[in-house]
């Protein structure tokens, strides 16, 4: 009985999918980063798409489309997905809100 020969010394490669899911300017499309975006922001598909002039179906669609891309099943594990990547900056995942209106005291003609 002869001894058999080992012609591949190295381990197999991790596959490059995974190399790529960290890679996300190069994995999403635009308008897929618009909505990846706008889903940090609390947005329902209804406000994606009417942020957007899409319909909600197509924003479904986009969605379905990220999520298989990711590697995630839902929206929750997008935002951390998204978060733990830094994929996009703290400041842009909250809404931005008007400042406070503040209101100067009329002063009538009698007191000035």
């Amino acid at each position: 009985m002869q001894p058999k020969v080992l012609t591949d010394l190295n381990p197999p490669k991790r596959p490059v999918v995974v190399q790529l899911r960290l890679d996300f300017g190069a994995l999403l499309t635009k308008r897929e980063k618009q909505i990846v975006q706008l889903v940090t922001q609390d947005c329902r598909n209804k406000e994606i798409g009417g942020k957007l002039l899409i319909s909600e179906n197509t924003v479904r669609n986009h969605l379905h489309n990220i999520f298989r891309k990711l590697g995630v099943s839902d929206r929750l594990q997008l935002a951390l997905y998204v978060i733990h990547h830094r994929l996009i900056s703290s400041t842009a995942t909250k809404p931005k809100r008007n400042p406070p209106v503040t209101r100067k005291k009329a002063v009538s003609r009698a007191q000035a």
